[in-house]
């Protein structure tokens, strides 16, 4: 940053037989300033924030691994507990396998109960994700404008400041000449014999004069400030621009909103999710499934099973209610049979907090029809925003025509004036004052050309 700031004085100084452009300072500004750097970092802040908010939790799984330390005696090694599980993201899945074991050094052993679960929950109602994709969505749409806006405010305050320096050194310059003919005035007034020294004429002129250098006094302050404003804000000393470009408008308007009646729509979108999730919490659907199996293995010369047992539940759970269903049934090499098993249950819970929770939902409900409202509004205030700023467009687009016109007249009256000049039919401050009058005229044409792309960068940030 350092080094690309560096190069660019460079560049301007190299450059002195002519004055930096405005775009090279409008693109100074907006990439170097210290305002520039400081809206660039939060921004980026702000966008850090909004990343870690969007790390996708699909990806995240608890593994566990459990074990007690190992036993071991004269005759083998004993581990009574060994266990391994993963749940998969929300508990909606999860696997466990378990499978203790001993093991004697003459090659016999058996492995205590080795088992494996399984379980998945099917959840039918609606969860925050969404939610949360449209909250991030929000803040991402109002920090991109922010900075965007921030920017395109530093630039406009440069043209502002640019626009203020030209017309007070117009209205110096204006005061200089009007000074400069008061004091030619009383001079050839006194050498005439018209007034003389002393006299009541004569102090009406030094009034005059004296008012005239007060105001001449005032615009060099007030530039004073503007130069050193314009400074501060652009780290450049103020040059006047070798020219200003015509602004730019576009031939067709947006009216069907911006980013802020974007933020506008996802807001009153996410506030209408949070009623579904909060609604979809307190009447629950949903449906659990789940497989155990587990049993004992023993080995000496071949490997056998002194028994097995398995078991499979289905529960549905809505509201208050839950019900469940449980079928399965275990073998045993004792005795070679199979017994089966089944079980069914329910329970029922009355919720004491009820009347607080329809409470809740009426507020969320309210809130989504208000953020609704606040949409709607939003986009109606931007298209009379938009409507205004077509209308100051229109009124600047005269106001450069006319002066365009007025250019023309004056050029054409100082051509006027030299060739009366040239016949003897008029004199030379006559040439002066119609060079004047349209220098004038062009100096008060690059103001109006400032103003326009003032005008052009409220359009943009308005559109944004």
């Amino acid at each position: 940053m350092m080094k690309a700031s560096v190069l660019f004085l460079l560049m301007l100084s190299l450059s002195a037989a002519y004055a930096a452009s405005l775009d090279q300072v409008l693109s100074h500004v907006s990439a170097e300033s210290i305002s520039a750097e400081n809206y660039r970092i939060s921004y980026e802040n702000n966008l850090i924030s909004i990343q870690s908010s969007e790390l996708d939790e699909s990806v995240e799984y608890a593994v566990q691994f459990e074990t007690l330390p190992l036993q071991g005696s004269g005759e083998g090694i004993d581990i009574p507990s060994l266990s391994f599980s993963v749940t998969t993201p929300d508990d909606d899945t999860s696997i466990t396998l378990s499978m203790p074991f001993s093991a004697s050094y003459d090659g016999s052993g058996s492995i205590y109960h080795p088992g494996i679960g399984i379980s998945h929950t099917f959840d039918f109602g609606r969860d925050d994700e969404y939610l949360e994709d449209l909250q991030n969505a929000a803040s991402r749409i109002s920090t991109e404008r922010t900075y965007s806006s921030s920017i395109l405010s530093i630039q406009r305050s440069v043209l502002e400041l640019s626009a203020s320096i030209y017309s007070a050194e117009l209205q110096a310059d204006e005061e200089r000449r009007e000074l400069a003919e008061l004091e030619r005035t009383k001079a050839e007034d006194i050498e005439l014999g018209i007034i003389t020294p002393g006299s009541v004429e004569a102090d009406e002129y030094d009034i005059s004069i004296k008012l005239s250098e007060d105001n001449i006094a005032s615009y060099e302050r007030q530039l004073g400030i503007y130069t050193e404003s314009f400074k501060a804000l652009t780290g450049l000393d103020w040059e006047p621009y070798d020219s200003v470009p015509e602004p730019s408008f576009p031939s067709s308007f947006l009216f069907d909103g911006n980013s802020e009646v974007e933020e506008y729509r996802v807001e009153a979108e996410a506030a209408r999710e949070a009623y579904l999730v909060e609604y979809s919490s307190q009447h629950p659907q949903k449906l659990s499934l789940s497989l155990d199996a587990d049993g004992t293995v023993s080995y000496e010369d071949v490997l056998s099973s002194d028994g097995i047992e398995v078991t499979a539940t289905a529960g549905w759970e809505s509201g208050g209610w839950s019900v469940y269903l449980s079928g399965g049934g275990s073998w045993s090499r004792e005795d070679g049979g199979f017994v089966p098993s089944i079980a069914i249950g329910g329970s029922w819970r009355s919720d004491t907090q009820d009347r607080q929770n329809e409470l809740y939902l009426d507020m969320l409900s309210n809130e989504s029809l208000l953020r609704q409202n606040e949409y709607i509004v939003a986009l109606s205030d931007y298209r009379e925003d938009m409507l205004s700023i077509i209308s100051d467009i229109t009124d600047w687009q005269a106001e450069r025509e006319r002066k365009a016109n007025d250019i023309e007249y004056r050029t054409a009256m100082l051509e006027r004036q030299r060739i009366l000049f040239s016949r003897g039919l008029a004199v030379s401050d006559d040439v002066s004052d119609a060079e004047f009058e349209l220098e004038k005229a062009e100096r008060e044409l690059e103001i109006i050309k400032l103003e326009g792309h003032s005008l052009m960068l409220s359009l943009e940030s308005l559109m944004l």
